[in-house]
C-alpha cells in the first residue's frame, strides 16, 4: 500500500505545504500517508520521477518544474493543458496524471475577498509555471485584457500566444527593465508570480513605478512567506488593497488532495496548520 505524498522543486527551505497536507491527512484519519518534501535538481529528476511512480500516491510540483515535468506525464488534465504547465500529480497504476489547481485555488482566494475581474485590465508580473495556472483562469473569468511582464520576452510571448488560443483578451509583452516606466494606472489587478521577495530572500522588492498607482487598485502576490512582502508592504502604504499568497496556497492544496484521494479536503483545519505554523514562524 502506497503511503506517500510530497512536493517536488528546488529549492523548498520556504514550503509550508507538508504542515498543511499532513494536517488534513491527520483531520481525516489517514495519519498513515505522510506529506513530505522532494527538494531535487534537474539532474535527479529521472530517478526520481520513477521513485514517485512506484511509491507514491502523488505529489504537488513547484520552482522551478511545473513546465520542465510535462513530458514525464502519462496523461495530463485539460486545465493543465490549457495553462501549460503540472503543479499536482497522482499516480494511478503506475501513470502519472498532472493537472493544474493553482488557477482554481487563486479564483477561490479572489472570490473569498469579493473580487471580481471581469472585464477588468490585469497586469501580470513573470511568465512560469505559476502565471500561466493563473493567467488561465483569469482568461476564463473574462477579464478584458492581460499584459505580461517578464525578464525573457520568449516565455512572455507564449504565456500570451497561450491566452490567445483559449479565446483570451488582448494583451501585450513588457520587459522587466521598463516597466519602470509604464503607467500602472490603468490596471485593476497587479498580480506578482515571480519569487522576488519570497523567504529567504524577503528584502528583495520589484522595481516599478509605485508612483503611479491609484486608490482603486489591487496588489496581488502569490507569495506567502512572508505574508506582506516588500511589493504588497508598497500597496499597503499607499492604502491600496492587498492580497498575499496564503488563501491560493490553501485552495490548490484542497483541490490537490481532493484529486489525489478522493477525499473532501478539511480546508479548516489547513487553514489552521497554516496560521500556527506562521505565527511561530513571525
Amino acid at each position: 500500500m502506497k503511503n506517500r505524498l510530497g512536493i517536488l522543486g528546488y529549492p523548498l527551505d520556504h514550503t509550508l505545504s507538508p504542515i498543511m497536507q499532513n494536517a488534513a491527512l491527520k483531520q481525516v484519519g489517514m495519519e498513515s500517508i505522510i506529506y513530505e518534501t522532494l527538494e531535487k535538481n534537474y539532474q535527479e529528476l529521472q530517478v526520481t520521477i520513477e521513485d514517485i511512480k512506484n511509491t507514491f500516491l502523488g505529489i504537488n510540483v513547484t520552482i522551478p518544474y511545473k513546465e520542465k515535468i510535462m513530458p514525464w506525464m502519462d496523461e495530463i488534465t485539460h486545465q493543465a493543458r490549457l495553462a501549460g504547465a503540472v503543479n499536482t500529480i497522482r499516480v494511478m497504476d503506475g501513470r502519472l496524471i498532472g493537472t493544474n489547481t493553482d488557477g482554481l485555488g487563486y479564483m477561490k482566494s479572489l472570490k473569498e475577498k469579493g473580487i471580481d475581474v471581469a472585464g477588468r485590465n490585469i497586469l501580470l508580473l513573470g511568465s512560469g509555471g505559476a502565471a500561466r495556472g493563473v493567467a488561465t483562469a483569469l482568461v476564463q473569468a473574462k477579464v478584458h485584457r492581460i499584459d505580461v511582464c517578464s525578464r525573457k520576452k520568449a516565455k512572455g510571448k507564449a504565456l500570451l500566444d497561450i491566452l490567445q488560443s483559449i479565446g483570451g483578451a488582448p494583451g501585450s509583452w513588457i520587459e522587466f527593465k521598463n516597466l519602470i516606466k509604464k503607467d500602472l494606472g490603468i490596471y485593476h489587478l497587479i498580480i506578482n508570480t515571480t519569487p522576488i521577495g519570497m523567504y529567504p530572500h524577503d528584502a528583495e522588492t520589484l522595481a516599478l513605478p509605485y508612483d503611479c498607482l491609484k486608490d482603486n487598485q489591487i496588489l496581488s502576490d502569490l507569495i506567502y512567506r512572508p505574508l506582506e512582502t516588500p511589493f504588497l508592504l508598497e500597496g499597503k502604504r499607499r492604502g491600496l488593497q492587498t492580497i498575499n499568497g496564503l488563501d491560493m496556497l490553501l485552495y490548490q492544496g484542497a483541490a490537490s488532495f481532493e484529486f489525489w484521494l478522493d477525499q473532501e479536503a478539511p480546508v479548516e483545519a489547513m487553514r489552521r496548520s497554516l496560521m500556527e505554523a506562521l505565527n511561530q514562524l513571525s
